[in-house]
């Protein structure tokens, strides 16, 4: 494996002062006048209507020579005539934009009215867009000790500085310099300008998508004329504070979880009894963490691999907050205690779980570097020693006593980050007036979003509307609601802010999943889609939103993998010529006639080919492939050759 970066080693501020060897020449990074997006089938198994283009775009806004980016789009095209277009972001950062739509296309279409077509990209440092990798470095000592003991705040700054450290050489540098949020927001206008509509801006935005879309709307105000946004990050927190806002709903997350598993009652929770309040298990709970935490409580269990394990203090918490996350986890989590506490009694030995659901698999929020790159790029420099690590897990436990050693880690991961985003929006988020109200959308019982970031994102922009609803988990789509996804509808279709006074209630009870009744100022109304003028087809649609952040394996669009291939192809006559001791610079393209892939065992076309092994037309000619995949090529380094 070849460190993604090193084409870069070369420099892009540099590689213009050097000649291109025979077959190749310089790229200038001229951006074609008034692009417009050639829109073509790329139907997958998952998504029959799917289409696909590409758009260039500069690599660099603030250096024009710096060369050019292909961003890969795919939409899903609406059955109305003349439809405009909504932006869709998944959140992330670090999450592919095509493959989270692939098999929620269709049904997020109608989600948004039926009117508009619904594209996506992969944003910059994922997918096809300079997917960013750095090496991940082991672990210090201790790193198993809670943070709270000074083992382990030690060895979580001796790791973070080594990762920061190791992700600012050269060769990782330059890569994490480029995909900032700014850049990525420039990438969005570039694309509704490129749509051949009317040059504004439609987008729906989750989680880290929120903080991407109040950055185009401040960047953009003008262009917005649709803008809903979903699980909200405080941007002023985010840009220039130190993230412990996020926080701040992580304690009544819990408190809920454990209420509607009394609500549920034994029969659907099986840590629920006939008498025990919701506030007396979470009690019961935490108190089980401090004995474990202690060493006074040993749980284990059985995997159905058969192996043992024991569950300690981190994995215990890990496993709940992750849990936290969305309702459909609840049942699992209480079942996974309540069989570990079942064990740590003398009970029968039982089976711990589904392998996939092993709560030392649980996701514990160690971020991978692709967010890394991108968030920590954005912030405020930062610097931490190792006495800011202890005041900053201080202040998160203030605002949340379970929740403060969870969501720290983003922090602590930027304290010592060492690479700046080449641009930074470094604008006020107050006051700022969009073409178009933003609505946007947020729950009290959101562990990483909470509801305060959603009111402070609010209050930036004038005349905006903050929807509520009392679902648990992050973003809407945790726990639908229809009640929620009529108003989004509706906004589409008007971009008129719907009544706002009205707290949406889910759909479906946690754990029982039991109909719930809504209520709003005017009286008790339903979510049911009795007079509402809903469809079998929008509720299905509805009832699906809670599978579409789920990590999958999807079908990238063969037009779209032909990139992949032609980027190979580079790489594998970069390889050749490095061989030779003739390195070609980044910023060099092959000529007509030119360089030819010299690689053997190639599983795709040759190097100018006239098409894909399937019969696909590509989306560019190939002399316009290569110049504007040449920088691309720095993002494949990474891949066998």
């Amino acid at each position: 494996m070849i460190p993604i970066i090193l084409a870069l080693a070369s420099g892009l501020s540099t590689a213009f002062a050097q000649a291109c060897p025979d077959g190749y020449a310089l790229n200038t990074g001229t951006l074609p006048q008034n692009q417009t997006l050639d829109w073509l089938a790329c139907p997958v198994e998952e998504e029959p209507t799917l289409e696909c283009a590409t758009l260039l775009v500069p690599i660099d806004y603030n250096d024009p020579d710096a060369g050019l980016l292909t961003l890969p789009l795919v939409r899903i095209p609406s059955n109305s005539s003349n439809a405009k277009s909504i932006i869709w972001n998944p959140g992330g950062p670090g999450v592919s934009g095509i493959t989270s739509l692939i098999g929620n296309g269709a049904s997020t279409v109608l989600l948004a009215g039926g009117d508009y077509n619904v594209l996506t990209f992969d944003p910059r440092g994922t997918g096809f867009t300079i997917p960013y990798q750095c090496p991940t470095v082991d672990s210090a000592e201790g790193s198993e000790v809670p943070l709270d003991d000074p083992i382990g705040l030690n060895a979580s700054f001796v790791t973070n500085t080594n990762q920061g450290e190791l992700c600012g050489q050269d060769e990782y540098k330059l890569g994490g310099e480029l995909v900032g949020t700014a850049f990525v927001a420039r990438d969005v206008d570039s694309i509704a300008q490129a749509l051949g509509e009317d040059g504004m801006i439609r987008y729906w935005g989750f989680s880290y998508g929120t903080l991407l879309g109040s950055t185009i709307a401040a960047m953009f105000p003008e262009k917005i004329d649709r803008m809903i946004l979903d699980g909200n990050i405080n941007p002023t927190d985010y840009y220039h504070g130190t993230n412990e806002e996020s926080v701040d709903n992580v304690d009544a997350a819990l408190l809920n979880f454990f209420e509607t598993c009394a609500e549920a009652g034994p029969t659907f929770c099986p840590l629920a009894d006939a008498t025990s309040t919701g506030q007396e298990l979470h009690d019961a709970f935490l108190q089980i963490l401090e004995q474990v935490k202690s060493g006074e409580l040993i749980l284990s269990g059985t995997t159905s691999s058969g192996s043992t394990v024991e569950v300690g203090y981190k994995e215990l918490k890990s496993l709940f907050f992750s849990a936290l996350r969305g309702p459909r986890n609840f049942p699992e989590a209480a079942e996974t205690l309540a069989i570990l506490l079942q064990g740590a009694s003398g009970g029968t030995s039982r089976v711990l779980r589904r392998d996939e659901f092993d709560p030392l698999a649980a996701q514990n929020l160690e971020y991978d570097q692709a967010l890394s790159a991108i968030t920590c790029g954005d912030w405020d420099d930062i610097d931490g020693t190792l006495d800011d690590f202890e005041k900053w897990l201080g202040l998160y436990l203030e605002r949340s006593q379970f929740g403060g050693d969870q969501l720290i880690s983003i922090l602590y991961g930027c304290a010592t980050w060492r690479v700046n985003a080449r641009e930074k929006y470094d604008g006020l988020f107050t006051g700022i007036e969009t073409n178009t109200p933003i609505l946007f959308i947020n729950g009290p019982f959101d562990p990483v979003t909470p509801f305060t970031s959603a009111q402070n994102s609010s209050s930036g922009f004038t005349n905006s509307a903050l929807l509520q609803t009392m679902g648990a988990g992050h973003c809407s789509t945790a726990q639908p609601s229809t009640c929620v996804q009529l108003k989004v509808a509706s906004y589409f279709q008007t971009g008129q802010l719907p009544d706002v006074s009205e707290i949406c209630q889910p759909n479906q009870a946690a754990f029982s999943g039991a109909i719930i009744p809504s209520t709003n100022s005017t009286g008790p109304v339903t979510n049911s889609t009795e007079g509402r003028g809903v469809d079998d087809d929008f509720s299905a649609a509805v009832a699906n939103l809670v599978n579409m952040f789920d990590k999958r394996d999807v079908e990238y669009p063969a037009m779209l993998l032909e990139m992949k291939r032609d980027v190979k192809d580079i790489l594998r006559a970069r390889q050749a010529s490095s061989a030779t001791n003739t390195l070609i610079p980044a910023t060099c393209t092959p000529t007509a006639g030119g360089a030819q892939s010299t690689g053997s065992g190639s599983s795709g076309s040759d190097s100018g080919g006239s098409g894909s092994e399937n019969g696909a037309p590509q989306l560019l000619s190939n002399k316009h492939i290569w110049s504007v995949l040449t920088v691309l090529c720095i993002s494949w380094l990474g891949l066998s050759i």
